[in-house]
């Protein structure tokens, strides 16, 4: 049997494509525990050529704590985005599979530094961790950068009997107001 994993699957990754459903190959596996947070697990990931850093969505503990993924396996991406922490370039897993449990090194892969940003300046240990952890456990309630900045707005209604509807919605920062004070699309 033989291994081929997605070739520049990470540079694909890094520079935002997620239709990839990259093959990667995890080479270090770090638990990472900061309370109140549950235990969330940072990656090594590599395509053969390059390796870079990912942090996995709490959902997915159980793959770690069963066995199911650990240093040499051979997983599938299934679900992914890249964000920015602190000024480097994070992939996050959603979703994954096992391809191939136990598998020797594949390649020489080099930890690939996206050139012409300052994701080449070190950070201190610490506060990589905490922040790629809390904003793992914040998406979808945290901005993303590639995703526009939303806020909730009271939308008041009126009804026979004069009472505001309580629902909320989501309009974009970015619309201008109405005449009665709510915020419509554009």
């Amino acid at each position: 049997m033989t291994v081929e994993l997605t070739p520049n699957a990470v540079v694909a990754i890094i520079g935002g494509n997620v239709d990839l459903k990259p093959l990667l190959q995890v080479t270090d596996i770090n638990p990472i525990r900061l309370t109140p947070l549950p235990v969330c697990y940072r990656l090594m990931v590599s395509d053969g050529v390059w390796s870079h850093h990912a942090m996995v969505a709490f959902q997915l503990n159980d793959l770690f704590g069963t066995d199911q993924v650990r240093k040499g396996s051979v997983v599938r991406f299934t679900d992914y985005i890249c964000t920015e922490v602190q000024d480097r370039k994070l992939i996050v897993v959603m979703n994954m599979e096992t391809i191939v449990l136990d598998w020797e090194l594949i390649g020489n892969p080099k930890q690939y530094v996206q050139s012409g940003t300052t994701a080449q300046t070190a950070l201190p240990k610490n506060n990589f961790q905490q922040s790629a952890c809390g904003n793992i456990h914040m998406i979808g309630q945290g901005p993303v950068s590639s995703m526009p900045n939303v806020r909730p707005t009271f939308q008041s209604e009126s009804s026979s009997d004069n009472v505001p509807n309580p629902r909320h919605t989501f309009h974009p920062e970015s619309s201008a107001p109405s005449r009665d004070g709510t915020r419509k699309l554009n």
